[in-house]
């Protein structure tokens, strides 16, 4: 299987370079919120959770599903509307370390899935409901 090029694709190398940025800006703007309420949960939990390299995928998955939705999907899209979405999404990835340090009871490989399953339902309906912003 063999990638499109930019000519291919119908756009030129300004517009492809400007959609490159913009979606690095909205990284920053997911990552920043992410980290800012997922690090204290990671160190201070880590005395009630034992932490894998998978949990920490929480601040990459639910961000490159809404991504792909916000590219490919059906709605228009500003970029104004992807740095509200990315914001929001960013915030609400705490619930998945959340769930895990505060229900110790239970199977924490199942949490670990909710927890990824809420906050990636939670980018698509952000997606889906959040309305057009213009710029």
């Amino acid at each position: 299987m063999r990638l499109l090029g930019a000519a291919e694709l119908g756009v030129g190398h300004k517009e492809m370079l400007e959609f490159l940025a913009a979606m690095a800006m909205t990284w920053f703007f997911h990552a920043v919120p992410a980290l800012i309420v997922c690090a204290p949960i990671w160190i201070f939990g880590r005395h009630r959770v034992l932490w894998s390299r998978i949990d920490y995928l929480i601040i990459v998955i639910p961000w490159a599903i809404w991504v792909l939705l916000f590219i490919f999907g059906p709605r228009p899209g500003s970029l104004s509307s992807a740095l509200v979405e990315a914001v929001t999404l960013g915030i609400l990835t705490a619930i998945a370390p959340i769930l895990r340090v505060s229900a110790t009871q239970v199977n924490p490989s199942l949490l670990r899935y909710i927890g990824f399953g809420v906050v990636t339902l939670s980018g698509i309906f952000l997606w889906a409901l959040v309305p057009f912003i213009g710029e």
